[in-house]
């Protein structure tokens, strides 16, 4: 019942929102505020519906819904109970504009939130110049992140005396901070922390093939090199006679939280069990969105034994927090 209103209502909002705005300014009134964006539409009349015990009570036609908005004041004061064009009397270049215009204010809105602020401005992943973004990166990192040296662990807190925190998080993941945000943008986050440590790693390691180092599936449009997001880890480094595996995290603030994925959590498993020349570590970038306020820390394999009273499994899903000395 809720799945065949669901479709009822979506197509009768899509049809109605263009010939409802078009109405109004042809006979110069202001439409309810529900039906300004269409995007917004949908949701806000489902809301209405399901507060009134309407939405779930029974299969609702189209023209049943229209009653509907009129009851729940979401329709124009003596606008026809209607989605017919010709009935309405409003010309179809007045629905062309309004739903041209519709269509414009949701691709915006689509942009805004898939968009990332880095520098002060607003970095659409759709669009951006990734090879001049790169430069960008590579230029305004701070001193004191490139001199950071690779063996140099972050030192931090007892988890005892974290304090207590709620659902929330951030710097990856699935929930948290990145709950409802779309993936492009937790893409471009991510892809921002890579080229953070592919810069870092580039001034650490001057002799070293860093390009090859770099083996996610964000490496190759930068080093025209193919990667693989399946291996759990973003770098793989020859440093003090060991191979070091490093997972970035990557945030455009600092809640010193990130989550594990599947890959990662089996493959930082693997490398807490070997006792070959191995270590796992988390390349973990705060403030993304401010190049020269970036910072790397290096944090312990979490499934390790050197993870155990720093690194506290958060909630109910391997998410990890953390607290740097001060």
């Amino acid at each position: 019942m809720r799945s065949a209103n669901t479709v009822s209502l979506r197509k009768t909002a899509a049809a109605a929102q263009p010939l409802v705005r078009a109405w109004a300014i042809q006979h110069g009134v202001v439409p309810p505020d529900v039906w300004r964006e269409l995007s917004q539409a949908e949701a806000e009349l489902r809301r209405m519906l399901d507060d009134a015990g309407a939405f779930d009570c029974r299969v609702w036609t189209g023209a049943e819904l229209l009653r509907w908005f009129s009851r729940l004041s979401a329709w124009p004061q003596h606008m026809p109970l209607s989605i017919d064009r010709d009935e309405l009397g409003v010309a179809q270049t007045e629905v062309e504009a309004q739903a041209q215009k519709a269509r414009e204010n949701r691709e915006r809105m689509e942009r805004q939130a898939r968009s990332v602020q880095l520098n002060g401005e607003s970095r659409d992943p759709e669009t951006v110049d990734w090879l001049k973004l790169s430069d960008e990166v590579s230029s305004g990192l701070s001193k004191a992140v490139l001199n950071r040296p690779i063996g140099t662990f972050a030192d931090l807190v007892p988890t005892a005396d974290l304090p207590k925190r709620g659902g929330g998080g951030g710097g990856g993941g699935r929930g948290g901070a990145f709950a409802g945000v779309p993936q492009a943008k937790k893409d471009m986050i991510g892809l921002l922390g890579e080229l953070t440590v592919y810069h870092w790693l580039k001034a650490r390691q001057p002799g070293h093939d860093v390009d090859a180092c770099w083996v996610s599936g964000n490496s190759e449009q930068f080093t025209g090199r193919k990667g693989s997001d399946g291996l759990g880890y973003d770098f793989r480094i020859a440093f003090n006679k060991q191979t070091w595996f490093i997972e970035v995290k990557a945030s455009t603030e600092d809640p010193c939280r990130f989550e594990l994925g599947e890959t990662e959590v089996r493959r930082a498993r693997d490398v807490a069990r070997s006792r070959s020349a191995e270590r796992y570590v988390v390349a973990y970038v705060a403030n993304v969105g401010s190049t020269k306020a970036t910072t790397i820390d290096i944090l312990p394999n979490p499934l390790g034994p050197d993870a155990d009273g720093v690194l506290n499994i958060a909630g109910d899903s391997i998410r990890y927090n953390f607290g740097r000395r001060r």
